[in-house]
């Protein structure tokens, strides 16, 4: 769990991104979509992603998305 309190509350603004803290996993076994994992220091912005790990118990802090 990220130190950001309950996970399932959190609200990212769009120009948000998580990076994790640790490898977070799962085997989605309900519909059969295969094996999911992303290693620690990955940046995660798809929105539904970081929504995913976030409800999946991955560990994370939040950083700000970088214009180029």
């Amino acid at each position: 769990m990220s130190e950001h309190g309950e996970a399932s509350e959190t609200v990212l603004p769009q120009s948000r991104a998580i990076r994790l803290t640790a490898p977070h996993g799962f085997i989605e076994s309900v519909h059969n979509k295969g094996v999911f994992h992303w290693p620690a220091g990955e940046v995660v912005t798809n929105p539904a992603t970081v929504a995913l790990l976030i409800e999946r118990g991955a560990s994370w802090e939040i950083m700000e998305c970088q214009d180029h």
